[in-house]
């Protein structure tokens, strides 16, 4: 004699698609200290996840609760082109920490019963036929059991906020910057000279927009004779064109 599902019963009409049923496949017991956390990097999965993660609480078949971590997001002020030190530099990690928040669940008691009977059928994709006796059987079984997260998940989801803030905030390539040269300049002369063109630019050009430095910089050691940068890095009176003329004609003859 079979039973009748009870008219309010959240399991009367349930259809488990792929998403629920990967949850219930990963979701951990409900004794244990850490639960699955919802991280998918792709969002459109992540909020598919987390709309299945939903629909399982609403029938009973898991627990869900929030957790806080910590994520690399684009930063367009860290992206750019940075000027400090008199060099310009680029930060190899050009992003930043970002607080969101993710989903942690677990499997209820009655949850953990479902999977038990219905496992096999679930990971295997089959078609799930609830049958009433069995699925009212697992939920009276489970009616009084409750499980106290309390001290110690507490403990556990600040240990592991702690953990992604760190490996965040503090990781390794987070605050290293390189520095940035043109194409052009490679010999230790050449960057002696890119220095000196930096430090002119920055002389005549007080901006901190390191876009407008580096096009000076650029045009002044594409066109200035070193002799005349040094002179006015050092804050000598700058020669004259004429002067800069005969200075690289003496030069050049110097040459034969």
């Amino acid at each position: 004699m079979s039973t009748a599902w009870p008219l309010d019963h959240p399991l009367h009409a349930v259809r488990l698609g792929k998403m629920e049923r990967y949850l219930l496949d990963k979701a951990p017991s409900p004794e244990a200290l850490y639960g699955y956390v919802i991280g998918d990097p792709d969002r459109s999965v992540r909020e598919g996840l987390r709309r299945a993660a939903k629909k399982l609480e609403q029938v009973g078949l898991v627990e869900r609760l929030p957790l806080g971590v910590y994520v690399r997001a684009r930063d367009a002020r860290r992206e750019g082109l940075h000027f400090a030190d008199g060099r310009f530099w680029r930060y190899v990690d050009p992003s930043r920490a970002h607080a969101v928040r993710r989903n942690v669940i677990w499997l209820s008691p009655f949850g953990a019963q479902i999977m038990l009977l219905y496992g096999d059928q679930l990971r295997s994709g089959a078609t799930i036929r609830w049958d009433a006796r069995t699925v009212l059987a697992a939920e009276a079984r489970t009616r009084h059991k409750s499980i106290d997260r309390g001290y110690q998940w507490r403990l556990a989801i600040e240990a592991s906020e702690d953990a992604s803030r760190h490996e965040v905030l503090f990781a390794s390539s987070r605050h290293r910057r390189s520095e940035v040269l043109p194409a052009a300049v490679i010999t230790r002369p050449e960057r002696e000279c890119w220095r000196l063109a930096v430090s002119v630019a920055r002389q005549r050009l007080d901006t901190s927009d390191a876009a407008s430095l580096w096009e000076l910089a650029l045009r002044l050691y594409t066109t200035e004779e070193r002799e005349a940068l040094a002179a006015e890095a050092a804050g000598e009176r700058r020669p004259t064109r004429a002067e800069q003329f005969r200075r690289q004609r003496v030069s050049q003859l110097r040459g034969y």
